[in-house]
C-alpha cells in the first residue's frame, strides 16, 4: 500500500479523519489489492526515521493509493500524546489517550502506516457533518458501496464491496469510549443508521425517510435496507427472491430507487454515436444492438420485479433521479408513501403528513438533497434553524483540487 525508499522502513505514522477516510475509500475500491482481512492495531506514534523531522516532501513520497500525492492534501494525523504532535506544514493533529478509546481502534496498512478504523472514523467525522451527512457516511461504511476518495459526489462509485464495519460495531465503539470529540453527535445518529446500503442515492433516500423532521427527515419510522422478499407466486421470468431498496419495518410498503446507473442509457448513446460515425462497421452496429438489448432486459426485469412484489402483497414505490432534483419531488413521493402505510396498517401518519406542508422545511430539505447529489451544489448544508448550529463542511468549490470531503 505504501511505497517508500528502503531507508524509510522504520518510519511510523497514524492518519485520521479525512485522510483516513480517503485511504479507506481507496482500500475498499482497489480490487487488485483487496484483502480478505483488515488488520486492527493501536495508534502508532509518529516517527520519521531515519529522517530527523517530518516534512511536506516526506508526505509527498507516501502513496495511499490516492490520485494526488499526499503532500498536496490537507493531512490529518493522530498522535498518542501532545509531545508527539507534528509541526509540519499542512498537518492537523489530534491527540488520543489510548485509554479513552477501545483497544485496536486503528487499521494497520503496513510499512508503519496506520489509519483510524471505521468506527473511530465515524465518530471523528460526526462533529463536522450535519445529521443527513452522518447517516450517509455511516451507510457507506456499513454498506456495500464506496465513494471516490477525491471527488466523492461526482467521481466513480465502487459497488459490491464488502462492508468495513457494522452498526453494531460502531455502537460498541461508542459505548466503549470514555470521550472522543464527536461522540455525542455519533451517538445521536446511531438510532437512525442501518446496515446493508447498496448505493449512495439509496442511502440518501433512506436517511431522509428515517431521520426526524428536526434533521430535515420525514420521520417515517424504522426501515430495512435491501431485505430479501421471497416470491411465493411464480410468474413468467420470475426470481425466487427480490430485494426492494427500502422497506418500512413491519409493513409491506417500500421504495426502490431507479437512477442513471440503474438503466445504462449512456451506453446506448455512446454505441449509437460510434455506429453513426462508422455506419459500415459491423462491430459498431453489433455493440449498439447489444447495448439496446441489455437496457431492454433490465427494464423488463424491473417490470417483473414490481409485478412480483405487488402480487406478493408488497407496495413498492419507484423513486427516480428527477424526483430528487425537482423541488418538492421527494415530498410528493413521501406523501404517497404515507397514504400506503395508512391503508395497509393501523398507523396514523398525521404528524408526518403535517410536516410535508411546511414550505420552509421543504426548501431546506431540498437544498440538503441537492448538496448530496452529483453536481455543483453547495456542500455541508447547515441545518441550524432546525437543530442548532453546526460547523460547516468546507465548500469543495473553494478548494477544488485538494479537498477530501464526505
Amino acid at each position: 500500500m505504501i511505497h517508500l525508499p528502503c531507508y524509510a522502513a522504520r518510519m511510523s505514522i497514524t492518519f485520521n479523519k479525512r485522510t483516513a477516510l480517503a485511504a479507506i475509500r481507496t482500500l475498499r475500491a482497489d480490487t487488485a489489492r483487496k484483502r480478505k482481512t483488515i488488520d486492527r492495531c493501536n495508534i502508532a506514534a509518529p516517527d520519521p526515521s531515519p529522517r530527523k523531522r517530518w516534512s511536506k516532501s516526506l508526505f509527498a513520497m507516501m502513496d495511499l493509493g490516492l490520485p494526488l500525492p499526499l503532500g498536496k492534501l490537507p493531512i490529518d494525523v493522530a498522535v498518542p500524546a501532545g509531545s508527539k504532535r507534528l509541526g509540519a506544514e499542512g498537518v492537523l493533529n489530534t491527540t488520543y489517550c489510548e485509554t479513552a478509546i477501545p483497544e485496536k481502534s486503528f487499521i494497520d496498512l503496513g510499512d508503519g502506516v496506520c489509519i483510524s478504523g471505521p468506527e473511530l472514523l465515524f465518530v471523528e467525522m460526526a462533529s463536522s457533518l450535519n445529521p443527513i451527512e452522518r447517516i450517509v457516511l455511516g451507510h457507506e461504511l456499513c454498506g456495500s458501496f464506496s465513494r471516490d476518495p477525491i471527488d466523492p459526489y461526482n467521481g466513480p462509485i465502487a459497488y459490491g464491496v464488502d462492508p468495513i464495519t457494522s452498526v453494531e460495531r460502531i455502537r460498541a465503539f461508542v459505548d466503549g469510549s470514555s470521550y472522543v470529540h464527536g461522540i455525542d453527535q455519533a451517538s445521536a445518529s446511531l438510532p437512525y443508521l442501518n446496515d446493508n446500503a447498496w448505493s449512495p442515492t439509496e442511502s440518501l433516500v433512506a436517511a431522509l425517510l428515517r431521520l426526524p423532521s428536526s434533521s430535515l427527515g420525514y420521520d417515517i419510522g424504522d426501515i430495512e435496507l435491501n431485505p430479501g422478499v421471497r416470491i411465493s407466486q411464480k410468474l413468467p421470468g420470475s426470481k425466487e427472491s427480490r430485494y426492494p431498496d427500502i422497506v418500512v419495518s413491519d409493513t409491506s410498503v417500500g421504495v426502490n430507487y431507479d437512477g442513471l446507473v440503474h438503466l445504462d442509457l449512456d451506453s446506448i448513446v455512446k454505441a449509437a454515436l460510434d455506429a453513426g460515425a462508422h455506419p459500415e462497421a459491423r462491430q459498431a452496429q453489433t455493440a449498439l444492438a447489444n447495448a439496446v438489448q441489455s437496457v431492454r432486459l433490465k427494464a423488463v426485469d424491473d417490470i417483473r420485479r414490481n409485478r412480483e412484489l405487488a402480487v406478493n402483497g408488497m407496495f413498492v414505490l419507484p423513486v427516480t433521479k428527477e424526483d430528487l432534483y425537482a423541488p418538492g419531488g421527494m415530498d410528493a413521493i413521501v406523501g404517497q408513501l404515507l397514504d400506503a402505510i395508512e391503508r395497509t396498517t393501523n398507523r396514523d401518519m398525521g404528524t408526518q403528513r403535517s410536516m410535508l406542508s411546511k414550505k420552509a422545511l421543504s426548501r431546506e430539505r431540498h437544498r440538503a438533497i441537492l448538496s448530496l447529489l452529483p453536481g455543483k451544489s453547495e456542500r455541508g448544508i447547515q441545518i441550524g434553524r432546525f437543530i442548532g448550529g453546526h460547523k460547516l463542511v468546507d465548500d469543495p468549490q473553494t478548494t477544488q483540487e485538494y479537498l477530501i470531503e464526505l
